[in-house]
């Protein structure tokens, strides 16, 4: 669960707007969030694949989102 009713948690207006600004960045408003994802580890390479999947639903409203990400870590 994503809560972002900052006024309960902050007095600070600095600190409201960074709680607020890095959790839009990454995860959008308030509302229910999952992921799932799986890694593929190449054997004698090294390298790796992340498939991962997200939902998020709005608390407010009925918007939604569905993410799928596909990375490829060519080295590590």
């Amino acid at each position: 669960m994503i809560d972002k009713d900052v006024d309960d948690k902050f007095t600070d207006a600095k600190a409201i707007s960074a709680y607020s600004s890095s959790a839009v960045a990454e995860h959008g408003n308030s509302g229910y969030e999952a992921e799932a994802g799986v890694n593929i580890y190449f054997k004698g390479h090294s390298n790796k694949l992340q498939i991962g999947f997200q939902r998020w639903e709005s608390e407010n409203s009925d918007a939604n989102a569905n993410i799928l990400r596909i990375q490829h870590q060519f080295t590590f």
